[in-house]
């Protein structure tokens, strides 16, 4: 299954955002952690369009539910040079996506696309 999220949330022309760790109190009160949440929903939308079917919601807005090793391959696409962690990137996506994440393995690549940043993400079950 492929599917392409085109820049991020506020701005289809942007960087992909990151991985953003929060607390508990902080998860509705911080704006990057609202921020954070904006993304991860825009993610899980693509992946909708793309195909990605949700086999099993259970609470909350996960996508891909259980304890099977699933892999995520993706391809960032940066806007320009200042940007994210690739790393985080590769998180931000994971947790948008995965019930479980301790049970995906996969990599991540990037490059350089001024004029269509973008991520590219393969989800193998």
């Amino acid at each position: 299954m492929r599917f392409v999220i085109p820049g991020n949330q506020n701005d289809p022309r942007g960087n992909p955002l990151a991985y953003y760790r929060m607390t508990q109190r902080s998860k509705f009160a911080d704006p990057r952690a609202v921020k954070y949440h904006a993304w991860c929903n825009y993610v899980r939308d693509c992946a909708q369009v793309g195909g990605l079917k949700s086999d099993s919601i259970k609470k909350g807005p996960k996508m891909i539910a259980g304890m099977k090793k699933s892999t995520l391959n993706i391809m960032i696409y940066f806007k320009n040079r200042h940007h994210a962690d690739p790393s985080n990137v590769f998180k931000g996506v994971e947790d948008a996506l995965y019930d479980l994440d301790k049970y995906v393995r996969g990599s991540f690549d990037f490059d350089y696309d001024p004029k269509k940043p973008r991520v590219e993400a393969e989800v193998l079950r």
